[in-house]
């Protein structure tokens, strides 16, 4: 039987509307009761897209982490900032292809001694070493957390429209890139990373890193 003991009540919500509050503990009950990867990810997008009629800077944190809790009560062997990822970008909307890794060697290697390396001029990729587990005030066991996290920040908001299918820049002789672009893809990089692209934001996935 899950413990639900730690997550919010009606009145804790911070939305400062009670017709809220109530939709967002309706919402958290169903989700605990049908407890499923889709399931949790309505509640985030729900939680996160909602309108409040009052500030209250902390209320789509709380969303997150109550999200990650509930990641935590499905399966308790993933990580919890990997589904996080998968949630937030849409991952299993997404088709899978396998993608040659030799244009990645010099990235690899940067990554490996620099911990951050800048790819065609287009991403700047980073390395983040953390603890495998993290504190979480919804669920009293500690979750269970990636020990390094691949991160991706695009540049240039012209190559961000690129992506997009918004405009057309001179990247066509890059296959990365083209893969990349519209968002449909998944680049499956053997012994390195899965990488994609949805709304505005590069996603990745770290496979393994030869060294620390």
């Amino acid at each position: 039987m899950l413990d639900l003991s730690l997550f919010p009540t009606q009145e804790e919500w911070g939305t400062g509307d009670e017709a809220v509050d109530i939709k967002l503990s309706t919402a958290l009950k169903f989700v605990t009761s049908n407890l499923s990867f889709e399931n949790i990810s309505d509640f985030y997008f729900f939680g996160q897209n909602l309108k409040l009629r009052i500030y209250n800077p902390s209320f789509k944190m709380n969303i997150e982490l109550i999200t990650k809790a509930l990641l935590h009560l499905l399966d308790k062997n993933e990580c919890v900032d990997h589904s996080l990822k998968k949630i937030k970008g849409h991952y299993y909307a997404k088709e899978k292809i396998e993608f040659n890794s030799d244009s990645f060697h010099l990235l690899i290697s940067e990554l490996e001694t620099a911990k951050k390396s800048r790819f065609k001029n287009q991403i700047d990729f980073s390395i983040t070493f953390q603890a495998s587990s993290e504190r979480n005030p919804f669920v009293r066991e500690e979750l269970k957390r990636s020990s390094m996290d691949l991160n991706a920040k695009i540049i240039f908001k012209e190559f961000r429209s690129y992506l997009n299918d918004e405009q057309e820049i001179d990247l066509n002789t890059e296959p990365f890139f083209q893969s990349l672009r519209g968002g449909k893809n998944i680049l499956v990089i053997k012994q390195f990373a899965e990488i994609w692209f949805h709304q505005d934001q590069i996603f990745a996935l770290i496979d393994s890193l030869r060294t620390r």
